[in-house]
This record gives structure tokens, C-alpha cells and sequence, in this order.
């Protein structure tokens, strides 16, 4: 089985907690809860462990809490700030506090849109977060071992080098790029965090259409279901391929 972990047992100073291990991560992006259940129905049945970005209230926080294989952290949207739009909060702080009334013991954070500069590391420090993962490094575009290291005194970042949104725009004819096969993940020395979406696994996203086309119905389980990818390539398949 797949040799997994959580963001927030990664100790910069002892390697054995991050190298060669991997760390799934789930950027929840608002998701419906019917979704979202079915990515906690995934990961439970694969007994993986995971860190879950948390974007708003919804019951199964608490389910999600009672896993110990899951650690709950963070996924802030400063995107309302970059375009003078007050309604989620008036500054970064404001923004960061929100999240935090909702996900108290949060150590772990994600900004939507992977948003983030050196005022955003000191607001994080500030309440209470020590790791961030902030940064895309992709494996298929380097061979570089890539690791933790600190971004500032007290918050060590974790850049991820496999993300399901890459994967599925690697495979627009259009606009190719090169994406990992899960047993070349599997395979790379050094730290190797993932990012996952509910959305993309509750449709098995394959092509980046296969989520665009479906927007109208995000919110409508029933009807999302019936457009699911059967590629063996989609979100879901990678997953359940990388961990077995």
C-alpha cells in the first residue's frame, strides 16, 4: 500500500516524516456535500490519509474530524480582496479569521487560486499556521527532489507536484502538457504532495471539459452523476491506481 501521511505530522528537521511519502491533499472548493461525501467515501475505503482544505461550514467537518487518518486545514479565498469586493472580508486578516471560526484547530493552509505573498505568510503565522502549500512544482517538468523548507521563521511551505486540474489540462489537444502516471508519482524520491478536488473525483475528470461542461450542474449531484468520465485516466482511476 501506499506509504501516506498528513501535512501537519511533516517536521522539517526529521526527514523521515516527509521523504518519500505522500501526502493526498483535498482543496473542498465549496463542494456539495453529496460530492464531498463521496470523496470521504473514496479515501475511507482506501484507508488513505489526507488533508482536507476546508472553504465553508457544512456537517461533515465534523465527520472529517473524527477520522483520524484526516487532518483538516484551511482554503481562504483572497480572490474577493484582489477585485475590491469587501463581502468575504475587508483584508487578509478578516479573511483568515473567517476560516478560522470554522476550522479552529487548523494548522495547514491553501489559499484558493493558490493566492499568497509574504502578508498572507504573516497572517497565517499569526493565527497559528505552520505549514503552507502555496506552490506548484510540477514533477513532469523537473527533476528536481523536491522537499519542505521554510518560508519564513514558523511556517514551513509544501509545494505539491501533481494536482487533478493539471492532469486534466494536460490532455486538452489544444494546449498539451506532460502529467505524471501514477507509478511515476509513486516512484519519485523526496516529499510528494497531491492535490485533489471532490468535484474532479465525484466526476472522474479526465479532460478539462469534462468539468467546464458540467458547471451549469455542480450543484445537482443526480445530474453530475450521469456525466461521469469512464476514462481510466480521470481523477477517481488515478487515485484508486496510485494507492493499490
Amino acid at each position: 500500500m501506499l506509504d501516506t501521511g498528513k501535512l501537519l505530522d511533516i517536521q522539517l528537521q526529521c526527514p523521515e516524516t516527509w521523504s518519500n511519502k505522500v501526502f493526498l491533499t483535498l482543496d473542498i472548493d465549496w463542494a456539495h456535500d453529496d460530492v464531498l461525501e463521496h470523496s470521504i467515501n473514496l479515501l475511507e475505503e482506501l484507508e488513505v490519509q489526507a488533508t482536507w482544505f476546508a472553504t465553508h461550514e457544512t456537517p461533515l467537518l465534523d465527520r472529517i474530524r473524527s477520522n483520524p487518518n484526516f487532518e483538516l486545514g484551511i482554503h481562504p479565498n483572497f480572490n474577493f480582496l484582489l477585485e475590491c469586493n469587501e463581502s468575504k472580508g475587508r483584508n487578509v486578516d478578516e479573511v483568515i479569521e473567517r476560516m478560522m471560526q470554522i476550522v479552529p484547530e487548523a494548522t495547514s493552509a491553501r489559499s484558493h487560486s493558490l493566492v499568497h505573498s509574504s502578508r498572507i505568510l504573516a497572517a497565517f503565522k499569526k493565527y497559528g499556521i505552520a505549514r503552507e502549500s502555496n506552490s506548484f512544482i510540477p514533477a513532469s517538468s523537473t527533476a528536481l527532489t523536491v522537499q519542505p523548507w521554510e518560508v519564513i521563521s514558523g511556517i514551513v511551505s509544501l509545494p505539491f507536484i501533481w494536482g487533478d486540474m493539471h492532469a486534466a489540462q494536460s490532455r486538452d489537444p489544444d494546449n498539451p502538457m506532460q502529467s505524471l502516471a501514477p507509478d511515476e508519482i509513486a516512484s519519485r524520491t523526496g516529499m510528494k504532495v497531491l492535490n485533489f478536488h471532490p468535484i474532479h473525483l465525484f466526476i472522474n475528470t479526465n479532460r478539462i471539459d469534462d468539468y467546464e461542461s458540467t458547471r451549469p450542474i455542480h450543484n445537482d449531484p443526480g445530474a453530475l452523476w450521469k456525466e461521469r468520465s469512464t476514462a481510466d485516466s480521470g481523477a477517481e482511476q488515478f487515485l484508486r491506481t496510485l494507492v493499490k
